[in-house]
């Protein structure tokens, strides 16, 4: 790591490639200095993706060093982020979309220790959170609660901002609870609900049924006529 040069009446020394005078008498490594490129992906896109970055080595400030050797260049991670899903619209899918990507794969107890349990019912979604003292009325619980709404409507893009409530922080058991609900889709003005469209095409299918029965008994019944002259 180190050599030196006698002169007279003293003495210099240098390091190896890849080392620095730590002192007159020793030599240390030089930092491995390296920067991440960008991930792979945003690892919002589906259930169980993975995503990848590579480390790129700033070769002329690293000059050799041997921490540099030893060190991965590339790592990968398995998104544990809410996945978007561009498909759903209706109140109960939205709201099974959140449970599942907030509570079943984990990331509200990983990322929000203070999150105790959630629950989904319907097209309700109850988060119960950990209060910070004797009121749920606080900073963090507020903040918390604005940020799992904003993520809300970032991963159900297909659902109108305005479909997706939340309730005030209420103090239930030892808890503060928030329930997140998906409106159901409005049924617009003048168009007929589901129920009422299939009842439409029955009495349409039906109609054209009969008419089609009686153009054909009144063609059977001209040409009875005309066979008997």
């Amino acid at each position: 790591q180190m050599y030196c040069i006698n002169n007279i009446g003293s003495y210099d020394c240098s390091c190896f490639l890849g080392y620095e005078l730590s002192n007159a008498t020793h030599c240390q490594a030089l930092r491995c200095l390296y920067e991440w490129a960008s991930w792979s992906s945003d690892c919002l896109l589906c259930d169980g993706q993975i995503r990848n970055r590579t480390r790129n080595l700033n070769q002329t400030l690293n000059n050799g060093s041997p921490l540099c050797i030893s060190i991965s260049y590339f790592e990968q991670e398995t998104c544990t982020f809410p996945c978007v899903d561009y498909n759903v619209t209706t109140a109960k899918d939205a709201a099974s979309h959140l449970y599942r990507q907030w509570w079943t794969r984990g990331w509200l107890s990983s990322y929000y220790p203070l999150i105790k349990t959630a629950s989904i019912s319907d097209n309700y979604v109850r988060v119960a959170i950990q209060p910070t003292n004797t009121t749920c009325n606080t900073t963090t619980i507020q903040n918390l609660t604005t940020a799992l709404h904003a993520n809300a409507l970032e991963i159900l893009p297909a659902v109108s901002p305005s479909r997706i409530k939340y309730t005030e922080p209420q103090e239930d058991s030892s808890s503060c609870v928030v329930t997140y609900s998906v409106a159901a889709l409005p049924n617009p003005g003048g168009q007929p609900s589901n129920d009422n469209t299939i009842a439409i095409a029955v009495s349409i299918s039906v109609f054209f049924v009969l008419l089609l029965a009686c153009i054909l008994l009144i063609w059977y019944c001209i040409s009875l006529r005309n066979t008997r002259r």
